[in-house]
């Protein structure tokens, strides 16, 4: 004779294997999700070397990008900068007027400046001969300065713009990323890793500020933050408001991997819990370390990181030594390819890095449905072995939804289901 908890027992079984089956299709569909790989590239630095060996810039780009890149990485301009690309000339008032002095001065608007008085010795001056140039320069300057500390002298080319400071700190000041490398990702498709350095006054607004300059300009992918202090964007006080800013535009935080802890960016463990399910881990080699390196361990190196310590950007810088007969230019790309069909290879895709969240499970509903299998099973065990009682039935149950229950109250469901 059939016990009369057996159809029950046996519902509740098929309604809570469905319910697994669902959990584990979606468990996989989410680490299927998370094995995208973004392969970057400093560009800085990668300009430095193109210059240094007469490289076309654009075509070793678009060779890169065919061997696998994804990603430039685009520091913003500092101060310090100013000047290389032609677009803008800095001095300070003590240089320019020293200058007036002993000669003629040949630009014609510094020149009348000069004679109208205009330049003062605690200032410096952006002299600046492009549109873009100038556009950014004007968002970025009051992100850094009071309105009081910012004169505009000349509002036509060549536009000159009066800050009052020391060169020395404005220097240290970022400007945000040229336009001529953004344009430049756009153009040869790929996505830009902007590498913004923190100012501690800056707050809420000034951060959203920072990140709403690129948002239309750019496919942004994975941001992460530089600076000879090492901070985080918002540090120390400010950096809630980096999560929220960054949360509220769905940007994806890059915290670099280090294996010294005096290394890792200050604020960046704080950022990180602020942004579950929203950060990637980058893996990047110094330079120093990168020169003592062969071609393949760097290889090699990158390979291990994502594969076993979850690395989701590779984060490159260029490689200065041959690889046999091949050309510095043909060194890199091979570079680049290696580290891109070795990815392919072990099951990653190429593309906007994908965070590796935290799993918790699907809908804790459906987890727990699928946790009554456990007492079903135990019902028509003692069915088939003649043991059955209603009281225990009832009882395991019961047992199975406190433990679940006791779990989530705790904040410690995963135990919890290991123990059903």
């Amino acid at each position: 004779m059939q016990a009369p908890g057996t159809r029950i027992a046996a519902f509740i079984l098929l309604i809570g294997l469905l319910a697994a089956l669902f959990v584990a299709i979606e468990r996989v569909r989410i680490e299927r999700e998370t094995r995208r790989v973004e392969i970057a590239m400093d560009y800085n630095d990668f300009l430095t070397l193109a210059r240094s060996y007469n490289y076309r810039p654009e075509a070793f780009l678009v060779a890169l990008r065919r061997a696998g890149l994804t990603s430039l990485a685009l520091q913003e301009e500092l101060g310090s900068s100013i000047g290389t690309d032609r677009n803008a000339y800095l001095a300070s008032g003590v240089a320019v007027l020293a200058t007036s002095r002993l000669s003629s001065i040949a630009d014609p608007t510094l020149s009348a400046l000069v004679r109208n008085h205009k330049i003062a010795q605690d200032e410096v001056y952006l002299l600046v001969y492009d549109r873009p140039t100038f556009d950014r320069y004007m968002q970025q300057l009051p992100l850094h300065f009071t309105p009081g500390s910012l004169r505009l002298l000349h509002n036509s080319q060549p536009w000159v713009i009066a800050i009052r400071t020391q060169l020395d700190y404005f220097g240290s000041i970022g400007l945000g990323i040229p336009t001529s490398q953004l344009q430049l990702a756009h153009r040869l498709n790929f996505f830009v890793i902007p590498r913004f350095q923190n100012d501690e006054r800056l707050q809420a607004p000034q951060i959203a500020a920072m990140f709403d300059t690129l948002l239309h300009r750019a496919r942004i992918s994975t941001v992460v933050f530089f600076g000879l202090r090492n901070q985080v964007v918002g540090f120390p006080d400010h950096v809630k408001d980096t999560a929220d800013v960054m949360k509220a535009r769905k940007l994806t935080f890059g915290s670099i991997e280090t294996y010294d802890p005096n290394q890792i960016q200050k604020g960046n463990d704080e950022l990180a819990k602020l942004m579950p399910g929203r950060t990637v881990r980058v893996q990047a080699i110094a330079k120093l370390e990168q020169d003592k390196l062969s071609f393949d361990e760097i290889v090699a190196r990158y390979l291990l990181g994502a594969r076993e310590r979850n690395i989701r950007v590779v984060y490159l810088r260029p490689f200065a030594h041959q690889y046999g007969s091949l050309s510095i230019e043909k060194t890199n790309v091979e570079l680049v390819r290696q580290i891109a069909d070795g990815l392919r290879a072990r099951g990653f895709v190429l593309g906007r890095a994908s965070p590796v969240p935290l799993y918790r499970g699907n809908n804790r509903a459906v987890v727990g449905i699928a946790a009554l299998s456990v007492p079903s099973i135990f019902v028509l065990l003692l069915v088939a072995l003649r043991l059955y009682r209603r009281w225990l039935a009832v009882a395991a149950y019961v047992l199975t939804i406190i433990v679940y229950v006791a779990g989530l109250l705790s904040h410690h469901d995963i135990l919890a289901r290991s123990l059903i």
